[in-house]
């Protein structure tokens, strides 16, 4: 029964854990450069192509079939170098023995390469890149393909001086075509109106996909006729005049006779058993005739094909469909070795906590070898920065060589893990790492047997997203795992599960007045960052803006936007639906109305909040800026607008908004007063000019004392103290709630005001965390007001110079234990605001005055007659 109905389930793969065999490998190459003066239609010089490589090589880090090497990371190190991480395994057809090259086999390996291809071609991939090397085979005898996408990440060569691929197997239309250059226009030879578009669209690949199935064809062809290399004493010039001779051909069947020939082989043709010759035959023909890889699958040489093997699913979070359909029944024994509790990208990222480092390792083995400058001169220069006559280097060359990474150090490390660490409990109370979790945020991010069991069960509870999502919200309290950063974020943020095809149905393409805005923000946004640099993140960004514009037609592009989308498409780079998601329900949460047409009202109500927050945490240095006239105006605005991700780079971002997302949208004020509390030493003793230029160029923040400090104040402000009208939409206010003020009065005042039910629950606290200061006449003090409440009349509070003019024990006892002193009056006279205002200036702390008076109270039976 149990069989019955787990086939009945939606499939939904899991992910496999352990190594499984594989190793981790490493490949390197070098991409070519630019002119050194070329510059693009923005006037700005043209990004590197090592940097373009990196932007357009992410998507191979979705990759995920069967028959696929999977991609770990790309990195891009020092002159133009490319390191690809991946799995990578010791068999490839190249150690294939002739005895093993059986008819079964042979079209089991043709099928499996024929899935990958066809899978890649549904990414809008073409490989170019098939050769014995590149086929490699697991221990049960899975193809797994290698070194795949390698034209797509160089734009089929442009980037490179270096041909994609081994020529030997390349398909003659390829080379027909000639060699890709770069086409991105420059300023000096674009002749068009600039205004235009300075951001290109994405080009599709310029070969078709029966390419691959060309080299498929050559491949088997050598491996039935025992040919180790093709025209093995032959130079590249002639490889290439051979290669393009072969498509000259009519049939498949004479491109094999001629190959027969040329090496001498002509009587093992008639040894090739039928089937694997007609494949032969079909993926030799001519270019129009050769059927593409996912045509060849549903022929009548592979009758058991489904789309289903070889369909491409973007990543796509949060899913609803059920991993339990496709676990084993019955279920396998739990791993005994700590390596195979953990996915492959997972063990990756553990390695490089454990010390691993994929460009030290390359240098170990003398593969980043660097030529001396004296010896690069070139012999002529041009005015415009062109360099003729430089001797070729070897080093920029293609370099096949796979470095293995040993694991060495990181199964030290888990050795050490305790199992119970390994295997996280979800419904527990216990957390499985107490001393762990006490550390410092920078020492848990690098610690590797604190990560083992944070990225074990981060990943159980987002396979339970949302079911978990309390949970997931608990954990995050603690802190977030790099690794899964993008999906708890998601999962912070609650994002539907069709997010996907909401975004594919807005127009992203089509031009808008607001384009030409976005595409002068995005070369000035977080360009530091490699990615976000990469013509291909400038596309992403473009589409996200562009998205979010539509899609909020009541809305307007404010500069800054740009800024506050920056994080999360870095997160989220392979599935723009999930960073405009994040970002649409980011926006409404912490900005709700920031992006009205007129927002002027919006910022000063949140900047006179921000005011009032200053004085009620930190007088004395509310009472120097105000002094100076260095008001929040001046300087607080990009941080309103781009929840400080304008201000500050990203990995700093990433640490404060785990906790922003934490907190509601009250508590980005918090974190504006954590960032003027750690420059505090500079401001109390800079003038109005001095601020000006402290906060033109932001000085060094230690973000996590800015995440703690900013914790520390929204927990212990009143919540109603940085209410603001123009937050998300509340219910109704009742007779004890805050309601709208005038920005007007809000600047005047500069002390806050809470509620009268946030006094009453102060007031009620088991801990005495608030004094009453009653600052009505002693005839209408004694009719009635609030338990424990002290009078201090108004008229005659403070003497002429300033000073207060009574007792003020009570005061100062108020301001040792840190309680909230709150100044009550009428709203007939406002004396209570001249009381608080006068006891900032004294520099008393948390000073906040009731809104509505005590005549709030009159129904709510808390009023009682003092004693005598």
């Amino acid at each position: 029964l149990l069989d019955s109905l787990l086939q009945e389930l939606p499939v939904m793969e899991t992910p496999r854990l352990g190594l499984g065999g594989a190793r981790l490998g490493v490949t390197s190459f070098v991409s070519s450069s630019h002119p050194a003066e070329s510059c693009g239609l923005n006037g700005l010089p043209l990004t590197p192509h090592s940097i373009s490589i990196l932007g357009a090589g992410q998507i191979l880090l979705t990759c995920n079939h069967t028959n696929l090497a999977r991609y770990l990371d790309i990195q891009r190190g020092k002159h133009q170098r490319i390191v690809v991480v991946g799995e990578s395994w010791p068999t490839t057809l190249r150690h294939m023995e002739q005895v093993e090259i059986t008819e079964e086999r042979l079209l089991s390996i043709s099928k499996q390469v024929l899935l990958a291809t066809a899978y890649l071609n549904q990414m809008n991939i073409v490989n170019l890149n098939i050769s014995r090397e590149n086929v490699m085979l697991t221990e049960e005898g899975e193809v797994k393909l290698f070194n795949y996408g390698l034209g797509r990440i160089t734009n089929y060569g442009a980037w490179v001086a270096f041909p994609v691929g081994d020529p030997r197997l390349t398909a003659p239309e390829v080379f027909r075509l000639g060699n890709r250059v770069d086409q991105v226009p420059t300023v000096l030879e674009y002749q068009g109106d600039i205004s235009i578009t300075t951001i290109p669209g994405e080009v599709g690949p310029p070969y078709s996909p029966n390419c691959d199935t060309w080299s498929l064809g050559l491949l088997l062809a050598s491996l039935t006729l025992d040919i180790p290399i093709l025209w093995p004493t032959a130079k590249v010039s002639q490889v290439v005049r051979k290669v393009v001779s072969l498509g000259e051909c009519d049939t498949g069947a004479a491109v094999l006779e001629r190959i027969s020939r040329e090496h001498g082989c002509v009587g093992r043709v008639s040894t090739i058993p039928q089937t694997v010759l007609d494949l032969i035959h079909i993926c030799l023909a001519p270019g129009d005739d050769r059927p593409s890889p996912e045509q060849l699958l549903h022929s009548d040489l592979f009758p058991s094909t489904t789309t289903d093997q070889y369909s491409y699913t973007p990543p796509v979070f949060p899913s609803l469909a059920l991993r339990c359909s496709s676990l084993p029944w019955p279920l396998p024994p739990p791993p005994l070795l700590p390596l195979d509790h953990f996915t492959v990208p997972e063990l990756y990222y553990l390695w490089q906590l454990a010390g691993g480092d994929a460009q030290s390792e390359l240098r170990k083995h003398g593969l980043m070898i660097t030529t001396p400058p004296v010896l690069c001169i070139p012999s002529l220069c041009t005015s415009e920065g062109q360099m003729f006559g430089q001797p070729k280097q070897r080093h920029t060359l293609y370099d096949t060589t796979i470095v293995t990474l040993s694991i060495s150090q990181l199964q030290s490390c888990l050795d050490l893990v305790r199992r119970d660490q390994l295997t996280p409990l979800i419904d527990t109370d216990e957390p499985p790492d107490k001393e762990g979790r006490s550390l410092p945020l920078v020492i848990r991010e690098r610690d590797v047997r604190y990560q083992c069991s944070r990225v074990v069960l981060y990943r159980r509870l987002l396979q339970a997203f949302p079911h978990r999502k309390k949970k997931i919200w608990a954990e995050a309290l603690t802190d977030v795992v790099p690794v899964y950063r993008p999906a708890i974020w998601a999962a912070l943020l609650n994002i539907p599960s069709n997010s996907s095809a909401l975004y594919a149905a807005i127009d992203k393409e089509s031009w808008s007045p607001v384009d030409r805005q976005i595409e002068v923000d995005i070369p000035r946004c977080h360009q530091y960052n490699e990615l976000l640099a990469s013509p291909e993140g400038h596309r992403k960004l473009k589409r996200v803006l562009k998205a979010w514009v539509a899609d909020n037609p009541r809305l307007v592009y404010w500069q800054g936007l740009d800024s506050l989308a920056a994080p999360f498409l870095f997160l989220n780079f392979n599935d723009e639906a999930l960073a405009w998601s994040c970002l649409s329900a980011f926006i409404p949460k912490y900005l709700h109305n920031m992006f009205l047409k007129d927002n002027a009202a919006v910022i000063q109500e949140y900047l006179a909040k921000f005011s009032h927050l200053q004085a009620f945490h930190d007088p004395a240095l509310f009472n120097h800026l105000d002094e100076i006239g260095f008001i929040p105006d001046l300087y607080a605005i990009p941080w309103v607008l781009t929840m400080f991700s304008h201000v500050f780079p990203l990995h700093k971002i990433f640490h404060l908004w785990d906790r922003l997302l934490l907190g509601n949208s009250s508590f980005p004020l918090c974190v504006g007063l954590a960032v003027l509390k750690q420059l505090r030493a500079q401001l109390m003793e800079a003038q109005f000019n001095e601020c000006i230029l402290l906060f033109s160029d932001m000085p060094a923040v230690d973000i996590d004392n800015v995440v703690s400090t900013s914790m520390d104040i929204f927990t212990s402000t009143p919540p109603t103290l940085t209410w603001r009208e123009h937050d998300c939409v509340r219910e109704a206010p009742g007779p004890l709630d805050l309601v709208s003020l005038p920005v007007s009065v809000l600047k005047i005042e500069k002390v806050g005001r809470i509620s009268g039910a946030d006094l009453l629950s102060l007031a009620d606290s088991s801990a005495k965390k608030v004094l009453i200061v009653d600052v009505r006449q002693m005839e209408e003090f004694k009719l009635g007001t609030l338990p424990d409440a002290i009078n201090m009349p108004g008229e005659g509070a403070f003497s002429d110079s300033g000073d207060l003019g009574g007792d003020k024990v009570e005061l100062d006892m108020a301001r040792r234990k840190g309680r909230v002193i709150a100044v009550v009056g009428t709203v007939r006279d406002r004396v209570d605001l001249v009381v608080a205002e006068g006891l900032l200036r004294l520099g008393y702390p948390r000073v906040v005055t009731l809104h509505g008076g005590v005549e709030v109270f009159r129904g709510a039976g808390v009023l009682v007659v003092p004693h005598a």
